[in-house]
Parts: structure tokens; C-alpha cells; sequence
């Protein structure tokens, strides 16, 4: 196994004007790209509840990821509510939670995999699953942010994290955005504040700007990597699992090359941005294809 991506499936209830929309978001969601971005081999370990829609857990479970990580328990999903005004502006709440992923729903054979990804919804992963992986030999990567996510005046928003030290003593790679290094460092630049973070553990740290692009960071310095605009906007939800996960296909087929794995991992990124959610796959072809016209 390749990849194994970690954390819950949730379902996203989009509230605007027009009515209610369901879709489906996290991580393991849009590891259903992992087979056409030619991983080799891919799983997940999720869990969801009764109420998850029959029709989409078929889908997962005939996509060709390996779903046997994929646990049925309790009668509700981790369930957000999105609200969009009509500026664009988005709230979000959380309305139920399914039961935390344990060690126990970790098989060996997900252990056996090259990378595992930790993609938590609203800190749903228990520290046992990151002590369970750091036994392995696999490349341990984390997105910081649903770590740091607490709920206050029902809604969800970014807060500081009293146990960050033990999450960035196991992981070897770290994604992050400016308003999360502000919060977990106290350092004025952000150089200083990157330096402070590396020193606490991970190897690389990847720091997303917006539309100003992202800068990719190691003990031996800085990446910057330039934002690929969308040919059309359709959804930025899995805009930073689509990230992470092309960066890290990539780090591994060329060796460690941040450079050539940044680039993939942007073009990854905004072909999400295109696309109709999980279910619209991206494949390797396709990213090769739109980064030979950039560069």
C-alpha cells in the first residue's frame, strides 16, 4: 500500500439562499483520486454513521480504494452545516460527530504503507493512531488544521492546541496556512516562526498563501511555490487534501524533489477547484498535461 489516508468522511449541509445542498467532503473522500493519480495502492480509515446516504458509500466502496478501514458505528456522521451569505461568506457549525478513530481501526496492512496521511475533520484521529504509525517506516503527514478546530457560539473556528507538541513529534510532514502558524508560534517572521516549528519535529512544513501560493519549507530552506488559477471555480473544499496528497505521490516518484512535488501538488489543488467535489476524479495525465502548459 502507497497511501493510507486517515480521518472522517463527513457529510456538509450547504445552507444558502437557493435552499440546502448535501454534499460530502474530507480527506478520505477525495482519496478516490489516489488509483488515477496512480497511487500504488490506496486506502482510507474513517467512520460514519447510520445516517450516512446508502447511494455514497457504495460509491466509496466500489471506487477502488481499498475501504475495509471504513467502519459503520453509532447513528450519526460527523455532520457540518456550511452557511453561505449572499457576499460569500462561510460559517461554519458543527451538527454531530461519528465516534473517534482509534488504533484499533488501523489494520496492519494500513501500517504497511509508504505514507499516511492524518486529515482530521474536528480532532476526531486519537493519539494512538499517531504512536501506532510512528512504529512504521512510512512518511507521516498531518493537516493542521482540523487539530486546531474548537467549536465556541456554534460555530467551528481556529484555536490553540495544548497537546501540539505531541501531534509534531510524529509527523514528518506538515500543512499549514498563515492564520495556524500565527496561533501556534510567537515568532514575529515567518521564517522565525517556520524555523520554531521544524525544530519541534516535522521535516518539511508547507505553508499555503492563498492566492499568493504556498512556500515549502525544510532545514535546508524555502520552496516557493506559485498558485495555479482555476480555468473555473466550482468548489474549493477539498482544495487542501488534494494538495497534500499530490505533494506526497510526488515526493516519493521523484525522490524527494520539493520543487517538481510542489508544483504537482498545486496543479492537484486547482484541478479540485474545477471539479464537481470527491467523485470527480483527477488523474496523473491530466495534472502532467496542465503542468507542461504552465512551465
Amino acid at each position: 500500500m502507497e497511501l493510507t489516508v486517515v480521518g472522517h468522511i463527513y457529510r456538509d449541509l450547504r445552507v444558502t439562499k437557493k435552499g440546502v445542498k448535501e454534499t460530502i467532503g474530507g480527506a478520505p473522500a477525495y482519496a478516490l483520486s489516489g488509483p488515477t493519480l496512480e497511487a500504488n495502492g490506496t486506502s482510507i480509515v474513517s467512520c460514519i454513521g447510520a445516517d450516512f446516504p446508502e447511494s455514497t458509500l457504495s460509491r466509496l466502496t466500489q471506487s477502488g480504494v481499498d475501504t475495509s478501514g471504513l467502519y459503520q458505528m453509532g447513528p450519526k456522521s460527523t455532520t457540518l452545516i456550511t452557511t453561505i451569505d449572499e457576499e460569500g461568506k462561510k460559517t461554519r457549525s458543527l451538527q454531530s460527530l461519528a465516534p473517534k478513530i482509534t488504533k484499533e481501526f488501523i489494520s496492519p496492512h494500513h501500517l504497511e504503507s509508504t505514507i499516511i496521511y492524518f486529515s482530521p475533520v474536528y480532532r476526531e484521529i486519537d493519539k494512538s493512531c499517531f504512536t501506532a504509525a510512528a512504529s512504521t517506516e512510512a512518511i507521516l503527514a498531518l493537516d493542521l488544521k482540523g487539530i486546531l478546530y474548537e467549536e465556541e457560539n456554534n460555530e467551528i473556528q481556529i484555536a490553540s492546541c495544548k497537546d501540539l507538541d505531541f501531534y509534531l513529534g510524529y509527523i514528518n510532514v506538515l500543512l499549514l496556512d498563515e492564520i495556524e502558524l500565527s496561533l501556534i508560534t510567537e515568532k514575529v517572521t515567518e521564517q522565525d516562526s517556520v524555523d520554531e516549528v521544524l525544530r519541534r519535529g516535522p521535516f518539511i512544513v508547507i505553508l499555503l498563501k492563498g492566492e499568493v501560493g504556498s512556500s515549502i519549507y525544510t532545514h535546508h530552506g524555502k520552496e516557493d511555490i506559485p498558485y495555479v488559477i482555476p480555468s473555473r471555480f466550482r468548489d474549493d473544499a477539498g482544495f487542501v487534501q488534494m494538495y497534500m496528497m499530490g505533494f506526497l505521490l510526488e515526493f516519493l516518484r521523484t525522490g524527494g524533489n520539493i520543487s517538481s512535488s510542489g508544483h504537482f501538488g498545486a496543479v492537484c489543488a486547482s484541478a479540485s477547484m474545477e471539479s464537481f467535489g470527491p467523485g470527480s476524479l483527477i488523474s496523473r495525465y491530466q495534472v502532467e498535461r496542465r503542468l507542461r502548459t504552465l512551465y
